[in-house]
């Protein structure tokens, strides 16, 4: 009866996961984009048939915050994100939105480059990991509009690090597809779409292989869940000349790679990064970063100092320094963290050890990592516990335990509690009229039932870091308001060359979760057509209730732009399709505004904001707050 009994189980998970007993799934850290074929010449029950066919493929693999993600584009003349990286971390999910994808609107033939175009904007955006392999799977049925153009597209992801992965259905899109791949392995050829089935093993064999460090499980073992924790975390690195440039550059990739499972927000995971010899070099501090991949940029790009080491300078460095206070960065109530790297034994112990005590009585937690010739018994008296301190046995195949050395930080930042304000040291803080007190709480959020849409200028003229700027605002913006389904939703589109969807009311229903999808949004970096923003918004019924919208609930757009519009009369002519339907406008102009074409946009001349730079963005947002705000009162 036991014996019985226990095969029911069995049985059950493996239905719920998703995989027949005894069938194996690929574990392999991935980004995956599909774009598959919406081409007015492929009938609805072809592109049935490749719907399939990417919902089979996706079963093939471990899918999850540590495996794979996958973004999905439908495209023909234009192109629309199905849904992002982000949306999915479960096989059963991904497979039915797969299943019931709507192919996009269209009329004209295939436009394969759009596609091509638009796949680093989600592959490297919302969800996105640094540490993954990108790659971008074209499902082709139709032979592209233009073969140059798709080429030129091809060789851009090439250059972007992205691998092309290619299902070409029928002789023509095979002949043109073929010779634009890296390797005759990257193209799987059929000849009719009823044939996709056959090859789905093959097409998921070699997606899993583009990761070299892929492995296969049998589907049942959970994926490790992203690190969420609210704390401000110093990390030292050992840049002396004991340690060597070869190994310094694994050191560095080991540290980027540490903490990219981290979650990054203004409520979650912060960074201030130093390298330390006979001397601590800052690298970058809580504020002066938005993105994960601007920390590991700054990471991989660390000088190599090689000096001799002092170890206890830099276990001093955050007391001396006052690193975990408000004044520079620190948030009250996070957990206090310092994570000392070292590749060789200190010169002093003792006095290494006197530092690290004086910070864990300052309610610090410390962590050490070790490699190569550290001192794993130093180690272990410097870290707060002897568990606090792990060691890398071996370089050149640390990429395999990464992410149990992760995991174990993450548990170990975990198992601490935050600071209380009593706790903060805020001697320093003597900013403003508070005269060294703590910071003045921050004003209630505005409590309103609204539909919010952002229009995010993404165009090229805006460049990376003003982009960035108008992501923070953004967020911020959206801070102050109560978030939640009966009060304030939000939703985004971004806008460049194309329009497209990046989340939708009911995506996002809270402000960590709001603040952390705006802040990670792609950079599109093309021309500036506005009207497609507002197109898409009525087009794709963004208001509607299906995505989120409510019947009582007020409908406002906040366009951010930095340009005037490619092609204003559009612009206006898009913006009052919206207004006629009900949705106020609030346009902001930064910089080299069109200040007419604003006033034509926006719903009232008090809608209107202009600032004259990115860097004076934030000096408005009082008011575009409060604007917004009195908006659903006046309704």
């Amino acid at each position: 009866m036991f014996r019985h009994n226990l095969l029911v189980i069995v049985l059950v998970l493996s239905l719920f996961a998703g995989v027949a007993i005894g069938q194996k799934r690929c574990k392999a850290v991935s980004d995956i984009v599909l774009l598959l074929d919406g081409s007015p010449s492929i009938t609805n029950s072809q592109f049935d048939l490749m719907r399939k066919f990417a919902s089979d493929l996706t079963k093939s693999m471990a899918v999850g915050p540590t495996d794979a993600l996958v973004a999905a584009i439908v495209y023909n003349n234009v192109a629309r994100l199905l849904f992002n990286l982000k949306k999915f971390s479960a096989n059963e999910q991904l497979a039915e939105a797969l299943l019931s994808a709507n192919r996009v609107v269209g009329n004209y033939n295939s436009m394969t480059h759009v596609a091509l175009d638009l796949a680093p904007a989600y592959g490297g955006g919302v969800g996105s990991r640094k540490y993954a392999a990108k790659i971008v799977i074209l499902v082709a049925g139709t032979q592209s509009w233009k073969t140059l153009y798709t080429a030129r597209s091809v060789e851009l992801l090439k250059k972007r690090g992205y691998t092309l992965l290619v299902v070409a259905i029928g002789k023509p899109a095979q002949d043109e597809l073929s010779a634009l791949v890296a390797s005759p392995q990257d193209i799987i050829a059929v000849t009719r779409f009823e044939d996709l089935k056959s090859v789905v093993a093959k097409a998921a064999d070699r997606t899993c292989k583009v990761n070299p460090f892929y492995e296969e499980s049998d589907g049942l073992t959970p994926a490790l869940k992203p690190c969420t924790t609210f704390a401000d975390i110093v990390i030292a690195i050992d840049s002396s000349r004991d340690v060597g440039i070869n190994l310094y550059k694994k050191e560095l990739q080991l540290v980027s790679d540490l903490i990219a499972p981290l979650t990054l927000g203004p409520d979650k995971a912060r960074f201030h990064i130093v390298l330390y010899t006979n001397v601590v070099q800052k690298v970058l501090d809580f504020n002066t970063y938005s993105s994960m991949t601007e920390i590991s940029r700054a990471i991989l790009s660390s000088p190599y100092l090689q000096g001799p080491k002092i170890t206890y300078l830099a276990l001093n460095y955050p007391i001396l320094r006052k690193i975990f206070t408000p004044a520079l960065g620190a948030r009250i109530g996070s957990k206090h963290v310092f994570v000392l790297v070292s590749g060789s034994k200190s010169d002093n112990m003792r006095l290494a050890v006197r530092y690290a005590d004086r910070l864990k009585a300052d309610g610090v937690k410390v962590l050490t990592v070790g490699f190569s010739n550290a001192n794993e018994q130093e180690l272990k008296f410097i870290a707060s516990t002897p568990e606090d301190a792990l060691m890398v046995e071996d370089m050149d195949t640390v990429k395999k335990i990464t992410p149990m050395l992760s995991k174990k930080i993450c548990s170990a930042i975990n198992s601490i509690g935050g600071t209380t304000e009593t706790e903060v040291d805020n001697s320093d803080d003597t900013d403003g009229d508070n005269n060294g007190a703590l910071p003045l709480p921050p004003p209630k959020p505005c409590r309103v039932k609204a539909d919010i849409i952002f229009c995010l200028d993404s165009s090229g003229s805006i460049g990376r870091v003003n982009y960035d700027k108008q992501l923070r605002f953004a967020a911020e913006l959206a801070s102050s308001f109560q978030i939640g389904a009966k009060d304030t939703c939000f939703g985004a589109v971004l806008f460049s060359y194309v329009a497209s969807k990046m989340f939708d009311l009911k995506d996002n229903l809270n402000q960590k979760s709001v603040a952390e999808s705006l802040l990670s949004l792609p950079y599109m970096n093309s021309t500036t057509n506005t009207d497609k923003a507002f197109s898409l918004i009525e087009e794709e019924g963004m208001f509607e209730d299906s995505f989120g919208g409510r019947n009582d609930a007020t409908k406002i757009v906040i366009l951010i732009t930095d340009g005037r519009s490619n092609n204003p009369s559009k612009t206006a002519e898009a913006a009052q399709s919206l207004k006629d339907m009900g949705v106020d406008i609030i346009s902001i102009g930064i910089g080299r505004f069109e200040s007419a074409e604003l006033q034509a946009v926006a719903s009232e001349k008090q809608n209107v904001f202009q600032v004259t730079s990115y860097q004076v963005l934030d000096k408005i947002k009082e008011q575009v707050a409060a604007r917004t705000c009195q908006v659903p009162k006046e309704a």
